[in-house]
C-alpha cells in the first residue's frame, strides 16, 4: 500500500521497470491492479483499503484531492474508491469532475446516505457505482472483486486486437 504519495517515486521507478515508458500491454506481461483509494478519513481509508485489499487490488492511500490527481497523472491506476461521506470541504467533488474525463478508469462513489442529490449528480458523471452509506469493509471487497473481472476481461479485450493485427502480419 502507498500511502500519500511517500512511495511516489519508487511506484513509478517500479512502473517503468515492469511496463516500460509508455505502458504496452503484451499477452504474457502481469497485469498490475490498483486501486487509489481517496478519502478525508483515517478509519475511512483503512476500511476502504482493506476492503480492495481483501479482493486483489494493490492499494495507493491518498488523503486529498491534490495527491491523488498527481498520482492518476503519473500512474494511471484501473480503479478509484472516493469517500465523499469525509468530505468536509467539497474537494472530492472536483476531483471526480477531473476523474469521469479520464477514459479506463472506474470509479466507486462512497457517498451520505440519503442525499438524493449527490446520488444523482455522481451517477451524472458516470461514476461506475455509488454507495450511500458504506460502514464494511466486506461490501467494498466484493464490489472491488466485481472491478477486477471488468478490468481483466478489458485487458484481454485490449490486446487482442493488437495480436489479432500482428498475426495478420506475419501472414503476409
Amino acid at each position: 500500500m502507498v500511502n500519500d504519495l511517500r512511495d511516489f517515486e519508487q511506484s513509478i521507478l517500479t512502473a517503468k521497470q515492469t511496463f516500460g515508458e509508455a505502458s504496452t500491454w503484451k499477452k504474457d506481461e502481469y497485469l498490475l491492479l490498483q486501486c487509489l483509494i481517496v478519502s478525508c478519513d483515517v478509519e475511512r481509508q483503512e476500511m476502504l483499503a482493506r476492503g480492495a485489499a481483501d479482493s486483489g487490488w494493490e492499494t495507493i492511500v491518498c488523503s486529498n484531492a491534490e495527491s491523488a490527481w498527481t498520482y492518476q497523472r503519473f500512474k494511471f491506476v484501473q480503479l478509484a474508491v472516493v469517500d465523499l461521506a469525509s468530505d468536509l470541504l467539497g474537494e472530492l467533488r472536483e476531483l471526480l469532475k477531473q476523474f469521469s474525463s479520464l477514459s479506463g478508469l472506474l470509479t466507486i462513489v462512497c457517498g451520505n446516505e440519503a442525499d438524493m442529490e449527490e446520488e444523482i449528480w455522481v451517477r451524472q458523471l458516470g461514476a461506475w457505482l455509488y454507495l450511500p452509506g458504506v460502514t464494511e469493509a466486506t461490501d467494498v471487497s466484493l464490489l472491488c472483486g466485481e472491478a477486477k473481472h471488468i478490468v481483466e476481461r478489458l485487458h484481454v479485450a485490449a490486446i487482442a486486437p493488437a495480436e489479432r493485427k500482428a498475426a495478420l502480419r506475419r501472414s503476409r
